[in-house]
């Protein structure tokens, strides 16, 4: 690996000005779970290093206006062990417990996933499944992007060059919102094979409004399966509705076929996941 920079500010404003000033020759820091893998493989060519743990901001984590925030430097293991998480946005913490081992959640970060926006990766899908907004910060001010137009696909995202992500904030879920991710993976802590996480709005009588369900890893990004939810919309959940979602995830995903299954195999996945998730908010 060759000499790189090592940046350290202690502002939002100044991470903004090094990124803006070193384009794309800067990447940014948080967790490095992601970055110094594909730094060592040479998958990314960079002269400087932003690392953004020492602002202060970027720790914030908590209730906020009716949001859960989230902080750019927040690591895995204090998201899930928030009893906001545990009690409110169960599929979050569903989510994170599948990531990697101990180890890699105790210095990952949610928003450093979302950021890398790998297509097997865990917090793409269920930011998209719970409608999370991400807040981003550059020298020519911020703006915010729902999650659901923040992938573009492969790899590909709408954050620009010069800008960083400073919080993600998710909705907190009323008493009768619920969600859940389910993942389907060869050996504990690998990447998931096909993942797919529901978010819905359920009566006491089991009906359910406005479901989200995104499916991810199987495809080239998070995606949500529109054709499923409008079969779930308004409807209680029995075994007949979830046999026919299962069903119809399984015929409207786009797999993909790569080294590890094939479209078919990824595609199966997709319905018994959707099955698995249906049943698990039942």
């Amino acid at each position: 690996m060759k000499p790189i920079t090592y940046l350290e500010p202690e502002t939002v404003d100044e991470a903004c000005e090094q990124l803006d000033r070193h384009g794309n020759d800067a990447v940014v820091l948080a967790g490095g779970q992601s970055l110094l893998q594909i730094l060592k493989r040479r998958l990314v060519q960079a002269d400087y290093v932003v690392d953004i743990t020492a602002i202060d901001d970027l720790h914030e984590l908590g209730e906020s206006d009716g949001s859960f925030r989230i902080g750019a430097a927040v690591p895995y293991v204090d998201i899930v062990q928030h009893p906001v998480v545990r009690s409110q946005i169960p599929g979050l913490a569903e989510a994170i417990e599948t990531i990697g081992d101990h180890q890699i959640r105790c210095r990952g970060t949610f928003v450093g996933g979302i950021a890398h926006a790998d297509p097997q990766g865990d917090p793409p899908i269920i930011a998209t499944a719970l409608d999370a907004e991400f807040h981003i910060a550059s020298v020519d001010g911020t703006r915010t992007v729902s999650a659901s137009e923040f992938y573009a696909g492969l790899f590909e995202t709408d954050l620009n060059q010069g800008e960083l992500i400073t919080h993600v904030e998710v909705p907190l879920s009323e008493d009768n919102e619920i969600s859940t991710y389910q993942s389907f993976t060869r050996r504990m802590g690998d990447y998931a094979i096909a993942a797919v996480a529901l978010s819905t709005s359920l009566s006491n009588d089991e009906t359910m409004t406005d479901p989200r369900v995104v499916v991810g890893a199987a495809t080239h990004g998070p995606t949500r399966l529109s054709s499923v939810e409008d079969s779930l919309e308004d409807s209680v959940i029995t075994d007949d509705i979830i046999d026919e979602a299962a069903e119809t995830a399984r015929e409207n995903v786009d797999a993909t076929d790569d080294e590890v299954a094939t479209a078919a195999y990824k595609s199966h996945l997709v319905g018994e996941l959707t099955r698995d998730a249906l049943e698990s908010v039942r």
